[in-house]
């Protein structure tokens, strides 16, 4: 379960609590939109339940906000992409050609 489905449940927790309803698996359930295993439900009511609440939304974005952004490979025109295609097809031949050899090596020396 990643962060901020934890955060949200944490918020639904707190949401029930103000209403002054049970917080149970059950109502958890009902207001996640996404399915949640179980036993991470039971966590995190047993968090809440120690104290732990969710974070502000400003301070889940200043992390998010904080950690590298991945870069986005190149993209490759077609030809691009042919030409790679055509020498992955040429490696594949050779190795093949060699896997051959190295049998019929081996087939004439188990003779």
């Amino acid at each position: 379960m990643d962060n901020t489905t934890k955060q949200r449940l944490l918020t639904i927790c707190s949401e029930l609590e103000a209403k002054s309803l049970p917080i149970s698996v059950g109502l958890l359930k009902a207001k996640i939109k996404q399915p949640v295993p179980l036993p991470k439900i039971i966590g995190v009511i047993n968090a809440f339940k120690a104290g732990e609440r969710a974070q502000a939304i400003d301070d889940i974005q200043a992390k998010a906000d904080s950690q590298p952004i991945e870069e986005t490979p190149e993209i490759l025109s077609i030809d691009d992409l042919a030409q790679q295609i055509a020498a992955q097809q040429n490696a594949i031949e050779t190795l093949q050609a060699q896997v051959l050899r190295l049998t019929q090596t081996l087939e004439k020396m188990g003779q």
